[in-house]
């Protein structure tokens, strides 16, 4: 008897939203490719599983209450400087200046984008130098 080893794109992933029907649909759709995900419902939660956990990428909605996206951006590099360049921010508006290296994605969002976006990340193909960059879903269809 033959085996065949297909060998899926092994990952972790922090999704920190507010939206738990967007969470844990981000959620979801990184698991089945590859990612181990951990959920949390705002910035102080992702924080606290950064502090416990090294992840691969970090994906945030910008505003939440008390504290949004970027700030936990700026807590988690003082943290784990190596989480620069690994970071998706979420939002329904533009940002004017998204933080070099991350990638930006305009609500709502494609999750096969956003997945591409993942993979490159954990692949390498983003980091530190690289500039951000923004998707939205009219860059990927359905």
């Amino acid at each position: 008897m033959e085996t065949t080893l297909y060998h899926e794109l092994q990952f972790s992933a922090l999704v920190v939203d507010d939206n738990f029907a967007l969470r844990e649909a981000i959620a979801r759709s990184l698991a089945r490719d590859g990612g181990d995900v951990t959920t949390a419902p705002d910035a102080l939660e992702g924080l606290e599983a950064i502090r416990s956990h090294q992840f691969d990428v970090v994906i945030t909605d910008v505003h939440m209450p008390r504290h949004g996206g970027l700030w936990l951006w700026k807590e988690a590099l003082a943290l784990q400087p190596e989480l620069r360049g690994k970071f998706v921010f979420m939002s329904s508006e533009p940002l004017p200046e998204p933080p070099s290296g991350a990638v930006f994605m305009v609500k709502p969002l494609s999750l096969a984008t956003l997945q591409s976006e993942v993979r490159s990340i954990v692949q390498g193909a983003a980091g530190a130098k690289v500039p951000a960059r923004q998707s939205s879903m009219e860059a990927a269809g359905p």
